[in-house]
């Protein structure tokens, strides 16, 4: 019993020190560094920057999410999600249908009852629209992510 509740005692303090490890006498953070992303919010009516502007998009669609995120490496990816009134056989059909048209590589193809995911790549544009459907709302997410030059340090 006494071993148990030291063993409780000694896990509780481990785990709540966890973010901290011990390194050659000095306590070292034991956290992945966090990247650092910079969100810019884009009005609904408008296309975030670097979207391509002949991705099929569902006319009078709720938009719920529209915005660009950019990496201090220079990574931008813009992304739209909006709710569908459509299928998602009938989404699925119609975006890799897209992609195959514009030319884009499909790297991947998950095709599911309630979820699709299509991944496919163009030059230095990597492309991901993962199709979900719930009891009540089916939605689609379109990130399209951009490899960019990261700005110099004069242009900071």
């Amino acid at each position: 019993m006494v071993i148990l509740a030291g063993g409780a005692l000694a896990f509780n303090k481990f785990y709540k020190n966890s973010d901290k490890v011990d390194v050659g006498g000095k306590s070292v953070n034991n956290q992945p560094p966090k990247v650092q992303v910079s969100q810019t919010a884009v009005e609904s009516t408008k296309l975030p920057e670097k979207f391509p502007t002949d991705l099929p998009l569902e006319t009078g669609a709720k938009v719920t999410q529209n915005y660009t995120a950019t990496t201090v490496s220079g990574v931008m990816q813009s992304t739209r999600v909006y709710e569908t009134k459509k299928t998602l056989d009938e989404n699925y059909k119609i975006y890799k249908d897209y992609l195959k048209k514009a030319s884009w590589s499909i790297e991947n193809d998950i095709n599911e009852a309630t979820r699709k995911i299509l991944v496919a790549s163009k030059g230095d544009s990597q492309m991901t629209i993962v199709m979900n459907k719930s009891e009540t709302v089916s939605t689609i997410e379109l990130n399209v992510s951009v490899a960019q030059e990261a700005p110099s340090a004069e242009t900071k």
